[in-house]
Formats: structure tokens, sequence, C-alpha cells
């Protein structure tokens, strides 16, 4: 309980997992966060976009893409928290585009 009272501070928060649970974007969303889903790149990824954005997410961003100067363009403030269910070179890339002071919470590893 405590994490979620220090959280819910926090505006922007990225997802990232394999097929990103929908329930978490609902649930960041309704909290009030400006949620940023993080998605790998495959045929159907349009579809994928749409959907998540109308769950909730304010923006779907493909995994290879450079989302820290994508976020800088759209003079979007950096993410304070990620959840990250896929692992590896994703969190990597996660956690190169948090604000300084922000949390990674790390709930699985998808690749290997």
């Amino acid at each position: 309980m405590k994490f979620a009272q220090e959280v819910k501070f926090a505006a922007q928060a990225f997802l990232s997992c394999t097929e990103c649970p929908e329930v978490l974007i609902q649930l960041l969303a309704a909290r009030g966060f400006q949620v940023y889903a993080v998605v790998r790149k495959h045929s159907g990824e349009e579809w994928i976009k749409q959907k998540l954005q109308g769950l909730g997410a304010s923006q779907v961003f493909l995994a290879q893409a450079d989302i820290r100067a994508r976020l800088e363009e759209m003079d979007q403030p950096l993410p304070q928290l990620a959840l990250d269910g896929v692992g590896g070179a994703a969190t990597n890339q996660l956690v190169s585009a948090l604000a300084k002071t922000a949390d990674l919470v790390c709930f699985g590893v998808a690749g290997g």
C-alpha cells in the first residue's frame, strides 16, 4: 500500500510487456496516469496501437523507437514510473527514457 501511495504522484508511466496487460493500462489511466505503452514491432502493430489507445494509453511506442527523443520532441516530461514485463534490452530502453529519479518495477521476463 505504501508503494501505491508514493507512485500516485507520478504523472506518466511506461508499460512494457509482451502482451501489454490491458487491465494495467485501464487502471493506470483511471488513476490519472498518462500511460505510454511500448510494444514490439510486428505485422499487427497499427491494430494494437489503436486497441491500447482505446483502453487509455495516451501514446504507444514501438520497442525499436528512440522513446526518449520522441518524448522530448513532443515536449513531454520524462516518466517517473516504468512497469516492465519483458526484461533484457527492453528494460535498458525504458530506463534510458525515464526521469532521473524514476522508479522501475520489473514483474517478469518474456525473452531469453
